[in-house]
């Protein structure tokens, strides 16, 4: 064959691939679509993965499922994605930290948070709440500090996600706080120790504890974002506590495998924009203590980039490494 031919095969191959992944895209789903959540049931993030299942489901006319993949600080689930057919039909709801904490804080993962992965469009964005329980002496932050370095190791300090533990020890940092951190398997099992008041206190994501504050069971202390919560006004942030650098934001975020076409990337982002902007998945989100959000992917995209560089100087600073 001349080198024309060869070229024309070429270029006759990509024609073929191009309209290939294009018609991949508008009979997309083709099949069932597992949302992967890495986290045990109950939580906020696997709430909200049920909630935008069902309306994936309605806007792209297929079936969405949440599949629970709890483990290892979400390597277990992200490893998975990772290795998942880039078909569109495995997705992963994460928080930021998979994406942004865990290279710095777990260097052994096996994962690429950027190379193995295709962005699809931020879901939710929250504050992580510092609480007691409302039998505590403790009333405010300032108290709580002030209890600590008087009676340093009597206060256990429950987590349940890594970006919580970063929000710690962060705070560890900036505050002079002694506190032993104790890490539970997620957000519930750290609600029902402090409600069991087998800890003195928590850092965890607003959203998973509301209920229990509305009903006068915990005490929220100080929320950790740059405002405070729309679910929670009545607390003030960490900010207006004395500590006026401290920011530990958190979002949930839609990802897919690496060399997911193009075309159901830009079909999942235009059905997520459009079930975001729901009144009612507003409404339901907010319930769950997130605010609800869409964006482009390429945005997302930016920030991971951006976060990542942010929380590996502040780790190293920190000197955290987790096993």
């Amino acid at each position: 064959m001349t080198g024309a031919g060869k070229l024309g095969c070429l270029i006759a191959s990509c024609i073929v691939l191009f309209f290939s992944f294009a018609a991949a895209g508008q009979a997309y789903p083709t099949g069932t679509v597992r949302i992967v959540v890495p986290f045990s049931p109950g939580g906020s993030t696997d709430v909200l993965g049920r909630i935008l299942a069902q309306k994936l489901s309605e806007e792209l006319n297929g079936t969405f499922i949440v599949e629970n993949r709890a483990g290892a600080n979400t390597v277990t689930a992200a490893n998975m994605v990772a290795r998942s057919a880039p078909d569109g039909l495995t997705l992963f709801l994460t928080s930021s930290a998979t994406f942004t904490m865990n290279k710095s804080l777990l260097p052994q993962i096996s994962y690429d948070p950027v190379k193995d992965f295709a962005a699809v469009s931020l879901v939710a964005e929250q504050t992580l709440l510092f609480s007691v329980n409302a039998k505590s002496p403790l009333k405010s932050l300032k108290e709580m500090v002030d209890f600590s370095k008087a009676n340093p190791g009597k206060l256990n300090l429950g987590i349940g996600a890594i970006v919580s533990r970063v929000a710690a020890e962060l705070f560890k940092r900036v505050s002079g706080a002694d506190y032993l951190i104790v890490t539970y398997p997620g957000a519930i099992p750290t609600l029902q120790a402090l409600l069991g008041q087998n800890i003195e206190l928590v850092v965890s994501d607003t959203g998973s504890f509301v209920p229990q504050i509305k009903s006068g069971q915990i005490r929220g202390l100080a929320t950790t974002g740059k405002s405070r919560d729309v679910l929670a006004p009545e607390i003030p942030t960490v900010r207006e506590s004395g500590y006026p650098t401290y920011d530990v934001p958190s979002w949930n975020g839609l990802f897919a495998p690496a060399g997911t076409p193009s075309t159901i990337i830009d079909r999942l982002n235009a059905a997520i924009v459009k079930a975001m902007s729901s009144p009612e998945v507003k409404e339901k989100v907010a319930g769950l203590g997130l605010a609800a959000t869409a964006t482009t992917a390429q945005h997302l995209e930016n920030v991971v980039k951006t976060e990542s560089e942010k929380w590996d100087k502040v780790i190293k600073e920190i000197g955290l490494q987790l096993n």
